[in-house]
């Protein structure tokens, strides 16, 4: 069956259309078709994750991706990944947030905007933006405490006035704004990096060098034109020069490479070609930093894989400073940079997914990626129940014990460990006719059955063991009487009624011989013996009052075929 794909939206729809169709798939056009095999679309509302089939189909966004692509959801990832590995490890994680990432405050959050006033000076840039919008809407500029005065009491009344009836307003952030950033040709600029996650279960993370942005515009920080402070094209298209200026807007990175080495590299001190050996570096290192963050909080299923774009800028001290994590990065290709870079990195994201994704269902290793071309492996988890067993802890031996003999017990027993599932897997889930992978076989059941019953009955002849004491010393002494009878072997289920009627009566009873078996009924006063004696395997024996001995047993398939008859009925036991 040819596999179909349904493509939503208009960001790079051609570019998307084109492999698959080499590929030989089938496009649809129906959005609530559920039938596809993957599915590209801009937004992930567009998905109707209820009706993913995990293993069968493909989709390019994972469903919580904002905690990475949101503004504020990555804050407050970087910042509690900090927290936590310093609670739980004694240290900062290896990179410190404080080392790649803005000074940023929440503007709406009491103790961070009482933090923020108190840090303030005047003088200060800093730039306040929306939370969830990219292509720089919603941004400005803080330049004077009047300006954040006038902004905070503008929020509070929308508040006010929302606060019942409406949606309160978008959250925002103030990120302290870099004012020595590194020009090229005396613009503004910053890396549109690439990390795609092309699956998730198990985890594959790659990287790719992207293209850069530049400005319009020469750069001065005094500048209040938006153009000259944002680099992304959204915002320098609205310029009147763009159409003139627009194929000196993106750069490829050898452009970039050749540009550092040329003008930058001798006046910092930077080896030859620093862009492709410590820039990408410093950016792989944020890149992963950012993944490690938030990997065990991401929705993990086989098929989901996405592709993020991530901006980067260096400052003239040649340190690198992550802005943010876009999801849907744009995939226009008006500029002949673009042209040379985003094609082949749509391509190689399909390719590369669809192989991890076949790869995956059919259990064999990811590495190494034969579509892999300009993409870098940033991370490669274990496959799913392929987990390797941890290394065992250093432990001193006891003393006067041999150390060598020691170690060997320690690997023998971490060699025969079982471990369990990931917990990011999904659980599984049993239907009614689904077979369990746990279950036993029928005649193992019925014997571990019986063998519980045994030990029941033994625990209930530790209670009448003064009766065969007693006789066992002089047959009807302390009043004690027996009676020899003759008694059927019944079920569970009958044998409190048939103890009543052996009580009432103890002259002998006849049944049919293949039936019945003769048993010795103990009696003291009007109170029988529990009737467990009955139904022992084999007991101690109990002396009759002719002196002779009788055996009490109960055969293997006769058990077997009681445990059977009454297995999904209540023990009605003593």
């Amino acid at each position: 069956m040819t596999p179909t794909f349904f493509i939503g939206g208009g960001n790079g729809v051609a570019l998307v259309e084109g492999p698959l169709l080499a590929m030989g798939w089938k496009r649809i056009t129906d959005k609530y078709d559920e039938r596809y095999k993957l599915k590209w679309v801009e937004c992930k509302s567009k998905i109707n994750y209820s009706a993913f089939k995990e293993g069968d189909q493909i989709v390019n966004h994972i469903p919580n991706c904002k905690l990475l692509t949101n503004k504020l959801g990555l804050l407050c990832s970087l910042q509690e990944y900090e927290r936590v590995t310093l609670s739980t490890k004694g240290r900062p994680p290896r990179l410190k947030m404080s080392d790649f990432f803005p000074e940023t405050y929440k503007l709406d959050e009491r103790n961070d905007r009482a933090t923020f006033l108190d840090l303030y000076q005047d003088g200060e840039m800093w730039i306040c933006k929306p939370v969830g919008m990219n292509q720089g809407k919603g941004i400005f500029l803080l330049r004077t405490r009047e300006e954040i005065d006038n902004l905070l009491a503008d929020r509070d009344a929308k508040k006010e006035v929302t606060k019942h009836f409406s949606r309160p307003p978008m959250v925002r952030i103030v990120q302290r704004y870099l004012t020595n950033p590194l020009l090229l040709e005396g613009r503004k600029f910053d890396i549109r990096a690439y990390m795609l996650v092309a699956s998730t279960a198990p985890y594959l993370v790659l990287f790719h060098h992207g293209y850069i942005r530049l400005s319009c515009l020469k750069y001065n920080d005094n500048d209040t034109n938006l153009t000259t402070h944002l680099t992304n094209q959204f915002v320098q298209k609205k310029d009147p020069t763009y159409k003139d200026v627009k194929e000196d807007t993106t750069w490829t990175m050898a452009k970039f490479n050749d540009y550092i080495n040329k003008h930058c590299a001798e006046e910092k001190g930077l080896e030859e070609d620093w862009t492709y050996n410590t820039l990408t570096k410093h950016m792989q290192r944020i890149m992963l930093h950012c993944f490690n963050s938030v990997k065990h909080k991401l929705q993990c299923k086989l098929g989901y894989f996405d592709l993020y774009g991530l901006d980067f800028m260096v400052d003239t001290d040649m340190k690198v400073w992550l802005i943010e994590i876009n999801a849907n990065p744009a995939l226009h290709v008006n500029c002949e940079a673009l042209k040379e870079v985003i094609p082949g990195v749509v391509e190689e994201t399909i390719r590369v997914s669809i192989e991890a994704f076949e790869k995956n269902r059919r259990h064999q290793p990811l590495l190494p990626l034969q579509s892999m071309k300009g993409f870098q492996v940033l991370h490669c988890g274990t496959a799913a129940f392929n987990v390797a067993p941890r290394q065992t802890r250093s432990v001193s031996p006891a003393k006067g014990e041999n150390p060598e003999r020691s170690r060997q017990a320690q690997t023998a027993h971490a060699n025969n460990r079982h471990f369990s599932p990931p917990r990011s897997l999904p659980r599984m889930s049993l239907s009614t006719t689904q077979k369990p992978p746990w279950s036993l076989p029928h005649e193992l059941i019925e014997k571990l059955m019986f063998r519980v019953g045994l030990i029941k009955h033994k625990m209930e002849m530790d209670q009448v063991s003064p009766y065969a004491a007693t006789l066992s010393q002089g047959g009807n002494a302390g009043g004690v009487r027996t009676s020899q009878t003759t008694l059927p072997i019944i079920s569970h289920s009958n044998s409190s009624t048939s103890q009543s009627q052996s009580t009432k009566n103890t002259t002998p009873t006849t049944t049919s011989a293949s039936a019945s078996k003769s048993v010795t009924v103990v009696t003291i006063g009007n109170k029988t013996a529990p009737s467990s004696i009955r139904h022992s395997l084999s007991m101690t024996d109990v002396p009759k009052s002719g002196g002779e001995d009788v055996k009490l047993k109960m055969t293997h398939a006769n058990s077997a075929s009681s445990v059977r008859r009454n297995k999904d009925k209540p023990d009605r036991g003593n």
